[in-house]
């Protein structure tokens, strides 16, 4: 069930026919995520986001993030078929007002607002938690590392420019250290930041092989 976002019945009724209880997680060193925004809604700080789990774990997960709480709040539903975005996606834009973003390509590793006059890089390769990653959580998943080190185990993209950034959240199954962004949304209105990381530096020997993920920062300068 989704209870993160407040819509008409018409959503409900949609997404019920669609979404099924979520499978059983499979154990396995083949499965590959990669994740897609569909879409942040206009009047409120909630990111619906797209996962697909290829390999022999062949599983579609809509993800919504609402970062207006406190602690920003996760929830996860498994689709009934895999990658069959497209009689989800539109109807929801449809329904659900969201507001436009600007997508940023990375150059060199770094993301430039020029709007903002800010730029992020991608941060330096951190030996202290790559040798703490070896020797303590070797082999297992991001999703243990992340939560044994907390904020500690993150290396936030670095900003220069005039502005600062904020960690609103990140995903619980990407690692956040020796990572190259791979895109990123900015959303001028609510002057939030979605970064999508990739990290090839090391790999899983359960349950999900990657640890791809993506974070959200708020993003602030004098303009704002």
């Amino acid at each position: 069930m989704i209870n993160t976002i407040s819509g008409t019945w018409v959503v409900w009724l949609y997404l019920v026919s669609v979404f099924s209880t979520p499978a059983p997680s499979v154990i396995s060193n083949q499965c590959e995520q990669s994740y897609r925004l569909l879409f942040k809604e206009a009047d409120r700080n909630v990111f619906w986001i797209a996962e697909n789990i290829y390999g022999e774990c062949n599983q579609s997960n809509l993800i919504q993030i609402d970062v207006e709480l406190p602690e920003a709040v996760a929830r996860k539903t498994t689709l009934k078929d895999f990658d069959k975005w497209l009689i989800l996606e539109q109807p929801l834009k449809q329904l659900i007002d969201h507001e436009t973003p600007l997508e940023i390509l990375p150059a060199n590793g770094t993301l430039s607002i020029p709007t903002l006059g800010v730029r992020l890089r991608t941060p330096n390769r951190n030996e202290a938690l790559e040798n703490m990653y070896r020797q303590q959580f070797n082999s297992q998943c991001a999703r243990h590392w992340n939560q044994g080190m907390l904020e500690h185990g993150i290396d936030l993209p670095v900003i220069s420019g005039n502005g600062t950034c904020k960690m609103l959240y990140a995903s619980p199954d990407g690692l956040y250290f020796n990572y190259k962004i791979d895109k990123a949304y900015y959303f001028a209105d609510s002057h939030l930041l979605i970064v999508f990381t990739k990290n090839n530096s090391f790999r899983c020997y359960s349950e999900i092989a990657t640890m791809h993920g993506f974070m959200i920062l708020r993003i602030t300068t004098a303009q704002n």
